[in-house]
């Protein structure tokens, strides 16, 4: 019983530290949760973070392409957030050669 519930506890530690915030935004609603007003402290992270804005604009061109009127509508805000992406790339830029 004892190894059972050793064995159950360290797939949860597992379980939860490999999934704790490694979930990538596949949409327009998870970009929003995500990165909305989002600060990056480093380029790193940034560059994790426009990837995935890039990952999703694509996808979200190739279903507008297909007809898809919800993704044709939702590209006007992926540009929204993608300006929001360029003033944080001005700011990182800024830091970075200050210091």
């Amino acid at each position: 019983m004892k190894k059972v519930l050793l064995f159950t506890v360290s797939a949860l530690i597992i379980f939860g530290l490999s999934s704790c915030g490694s979930k990538k935004a596949e949409n327009l609603a998870d970009l929003k949760q995500k990165y909305d007003g989002k600060e990056f402290a480093d380029c790193d992270e940034y560059i994790k973070a426009a990837n995935e804005v890039i990952d999703v604009f694509i996808a979200t061109v190739e279903k507008a392409t297909k007809g898809d009127e919800k993704a044709f509508k939702e590209l006007e805000e992926l540009g929204a957030i993608m300006v929001q992406f360029g003033k944080q790339e001005k700011n990182l830029k800024k830091n970075v050669l200050t210091k």
